[in-house]
């Protein structure tokens, strides 16, 4: 009788020798689902001028369907690769030695392996964004009391989620900046696109115009943003992202 070997290996590994006779109802190698799997028959010594063709066979009681891509060359060793679903499988790698004188000697070789599941997957863990916290030591611009500045570029506001467009005119947002601090008989509350000219600001108290560009330098174009100064401390960051988020903020500088 022939001397078979059949080799499995998983790419990068490497090859690993199943013994001749081996129990099929012994696994004999384990692989993980996905694993791209390479059994290769060696039908060991060969008479001279004889050639060696190898037909593969995979079974399994657990699965219906093993997608199996091989090869069965003129000369020996042949190579099957295949892609299983977790469960048992039997491979039988039937191989033919047919020499110039015309005998064919038949040998068959089989191997047990089995395919385990990866587990679930992992989804990519998304590092948690932490709440803005307010700076104590430091106003992000001058003001003699609560002051609030929320820049945005009003051109793109359509492009922003509803839930944060709503910010710029919701009641709850607007009705907050009656606590805020008078300058030369205006709230220090404003709403105010990101791109206003000096000319624009003619009319408009010193303090809120020297506010308003110590803030576009702060937002650097990160539209849209918001500015919080008690005059002592405060907050200057991106804009939350929902009303109820934003008013929590503002809260924290009453």
């Amino acid at each position: 009788m022939l001397e078979i070997l059949l080799l499995a290996a998983v790419v990068s590994q490497a090859a690993i020798s199943s013994p001749v006779g081996a129990s099929p109802d012994e696994v004999t190698r384990k692989y993980l689902e996905h694993s791209k799997i390479v059994l290769v028959a060696d039908p060991g010594r060969v008479p001279e001028g004889a050639k060696a063709a190898v037909n593969w066979n995979v079974v399994s009681e657990d699965v219906e369907f093993v997608e199996v891509v091989g090869r069965s060359p003129s000369e020996p060793p042949s190579t099957l690769y295949c892609w299983a679903p977790p469960g048992e499988y039997l491979v039988f790698a039937n191989i033919w030695i047919s020499t110039p004188d015309g005998q064919i000697g038949v040998s068959t070789a089989r191997l047990k392996f089995a395919v385990v599941p990866r587990g679930p997957p992992q989804p990519t863990p998304v590092p948690p964004t932490p709440d803005p916290q307010p700076d104590p030591t430091e106003a992000p611009f001058p003001s003699p009391g609560l002051a609030v500045l929320i820049l945005h570029e009003a051109s793109r506001d359509g492009e922003l989620p509803r839930e944060q467009s709503t910010i710029f005119t919701h009641p709850n947002i607007l009705r907050f900046g009656s606590q805020c601090v008078t300058v030369d008989g205006e709230r220090f509350f404003r709403v105010w696109d990101d791109d206003y000219s000096d000319d624009q600001f003619r009319n408009v108290p010193t303090l809120f115009r020297e506010a308003y560009r110590k803030v576009v330098d702060q937002a650097a174009g990160r539209m849209p943003w918001i500015a919080i100064s008690t005059g002592t401390g405060g907050y200057s960051g991106p804009l939350p992202g929902t009303v109820a988020e934003t008013l929590e903020l503002l809260k924290r500088f009453q």
